[in-house]
């Protein structure tokens, strides 16, 4: 019936939001671990809605660096998170 809908639609909320605060807290941790360099180049990017060569400009860096350095922290960032799961 509808309330037992209810439930179960309140019981995977919570269930949803205690995975993502979880993986917040792994991406949290995970940005710790790059460079100085690497976590300015996400932020701006990722965070302020910068383009990669704005980002770049912002950080000295030439777009063609900005860009390994991007896939750099990626790979980083991807590794830190696989290895807490």
């Amino acid at each position: 019936d509808a309330l037992d809908q209810l439930k179960e639609t309140e019981q995977s909320n919570v269930e949803e939001q205690a995975v993502f605060a979880q993986e917040k807290g792994m991406l949290r941790e995970a940005l710790k671990k790059l460079s100085k360099n690497e976590r300015m180049l996400i932020d701006y990017y990722y965070y302020q809605d910068m383009t990669l060569e704005e980002a770049a400009s912002k950080l000295g860096l030439s777009k063609s660096w900005a860009s390994r350095l991007h896939a750099k922290a990626l790979t980083k960032l991807k590794g830190s998170i696989h290895e807490k799961e």
